[in-house]
């Protein structure tokens, strides 16, 4: 929970925007955070889906931003000469705090939703059942 209230803080603060694409964008990152942390609150299989579901839109969200980011680094460094090369550099460094502040933490916490012990914790059963033996085969 605390992940979504420094999104929405940060988003009211510091990354506003003028675009309605990149409001609803930003929005998206307390939303689904908030949908994560409810999900691990209320455990049971309805829990895990909406951690999942939530971990699963905050990557989202972070590759829609990380290619906005791309994009509009590539146009800088296109069109603005060297002026255009530094602002690129800069957003090459505001890619990597994306990836770093939003894309990590749900990314292992996905990875371990979607592993034994993950599904164990929330007693959701298995995808594939374990391998049985030859001699439990016998």
């Amino acid at each position: 929970m605390l992940f979504a209230i420094v999104y929405a803080v940060a988003m009211l603060t510091a990354a506003r925007s003028r675009l309605l694409e990149g409001r609803l964008l930003l929005a998206s990152l307390p939303a689904f955070a908030a949908a994560a942390a409810a999900g691990m609150f209320v455990g049971g299989a309805w829990g895990w889906r909406a951690a999942s579901l939530g971990c699963a839109g905050l990557l989202a969200a972070a590759t829609w931003i990380l290619l906005a980011i791309a994009i509009d680094g590539a146009y800088l460094s296109g069109v603005y000469g060297s002026f255009g090369k530094a602002a690129a550099s800069f957003a090459l460094v505001s890619g990597l705090l994306v990836i770093e502040l939003v894309a990590l933490v749900p990314a292992f916490q996905l990875k371990w939703l979607r592993s034994r012990a993950g599904r164990r914790a929330f007693c959701v059963a298995p995808v594939i059942a374990p391998f049985a033996s030859e001699a439990d085969a016998a």
